[in-house]
């Protein structure tokens, strides 16, 4: 049933997708963007491999959109893909290294994005954005952590002033993992507040709540994810982007089982053209939970190119 639930939300993203694409074809509210990202991560661990707060500028992708950076639990974990929370002491890496183990776990990954939407203005002040979605990202050598997510989302963005600008989402994701028991579908919302302080400075929060359901009560979860940003133009083509994320993710097995991390994020990008804009990030995750003796951390650097229609 769940193998069904999760195709159909396949369909259904592909399905409206293309009716977005023939849809913003003919009326020229067409929205587009490609992204290509290549990271190096000090300790690739796992289980929050898909967290929204790594990988991306200015608040992250949201409910696993690209996720350069990972990091869970290294301690009495039943292996990287196994129960999270469990007792065994495979690190499950195939190195035959224990969970008593701490050496840091090195690797690239690579992650591609693309979405395609309609941006429809509803008076002076309002727009709404419905767009499809669709992710992945891979290892060169911890090839497991492969994920691939589709999603589709519709909100509506609204400017109060000129100071100030609000926006709520609500968002439907399916997610691929190299695991099967990870595979599940996502559904969500959003909403966040942005305050242009002038042309060089402005200030964004976001909030978003996630329910996942895997095709294991595992990996299935109640997440909630907040950050704050703050951006600079030090120049008219040039863009600084500071950064603090939080992400609380509690699990349905075991009872109670919660995994918490922060992110600290620096962005630095630079627009080649109208269209073409390349980017050097940094992430610095920390990663907990409510098992004793878990809490790691994971450094991120990231290149990235990406095409805005």
């Amino acid at each position: 049933m769940r193998e069904l639930t999760k195709s159909g939300t396949l369909m259904l993203i592909a399905a409206v997708t293309l009716l977005l694409f023939t849809y913003s074809s003919a009326e020229a509210g067409l929205v587009f963007s490609f992204d290509v990202q290549e990271s190096y991560n000090d300790n690739v661990i796992g289980l929050v491999q898909d967290n929204p707060n790594t990988g991306g500028t200015s608040g992250g992708g949201g409910m696993g959109g690209m996720a350069g950076g990972m990091s869970i639990l290294q301690a009495q974990q039943g292996g990287l893909n196994d129960n999270p929370g469990g007792t065994g002491t495979s690190t499950g890496t195939g190195t035959g290294t224990t969970s008593s183990q701490t050496e840091q776990q090195g690797d690239f990954s690579t992650s591609l994005s693309a979405d395609i939407g309609s941006k429809i203005s509803w008076g002076e002040k309002t727009d709404i954005l419905v767009l499809g979605a669709v992710s992945h990202t891979s290892f060169a050598t911890y090839d497991e952590f492969d994920f691939t997510v589709g999603s589709l989302s519709a909100g509506i963005t609204r400017r109060f002033t000129e100071l100030l600008s609000g926006r709520c989402s609500l968002k439907a994701a399916a997610k691929d993992f190299k695991s099967d028991l990870r595979d599940s579908t996502a559904f969500g919302a959003s909403a966040g507040l942005k305050e242009t302080v002038s042309d060089s400075i402005w200030f964004k929060q976001t909030y978003e709540f996630e329910r996942n359901r895997a095709d294991s009560p595992l990996y299935s979860y109640y997440g909630h994810s907040g950050t704050a940003w703050i951006g600079f133009s030090p120049s008219e083509n040039t863009s600084l982007d500071l950064g603090y994320g939080y992400l609380s993710r509690t699990y349905d097995l075991p009872v109670d089982f919660t995994v918490t991390t922060q992110t600290v994020s620096v962005f630095f990008g630079v627009d080649l053209s109208d269209s073409w804009s390349f980017s050097l990030g940094y992430d610095h995750e920390m990663a907990d939970s409510n098992v004793p003796d878990t809490a790691t951390t994971n450094n991120v650097y990231s290149v990235g190119l990406r095409y805005d229609y």
